[in-house]
């Protein structure tokens, strides 16, 4: 099952330009998303030459929003498990 969501908030940092294993670039950026008095952060990957551009158009603290389907996946950090999205 595939789950699309909206994700509206601020750039954690300057997105990154990174090349895979495979030799092909993408660009990684943190979307900061308020929740009251504290924050969610979502990881966001583009493949796309187009989607790189825009991202890496954009700085720390720039407001940013991104469609497109997520996936939610679970990690161990210290004992603890915690949520990737």
């Amino acid at each position: 099952m595939t789950t699309y969501c909206l994700v509206t908030g601020s750039l954690h940092k300057a997105p990154e330009t990174k090349i895979s294993k495979a030799n092909r670039g993408y660009t990684t950026a943190t979307i900061k998303v308020r929740d009251g008095d504290g924050a969610q952060f979502w990881r966001v990957t583009a493949f796309s030459e187009t989607a790189q551009a825009e991202l890496l158009r954009l700085g720390d603290g720039d407001s940013v929003s991104v469609q497109r389907a997520m996936k939610a996946e679970t990690y161990d950090k210290d004992g603890e498990t915690r949520l990737s999205l």
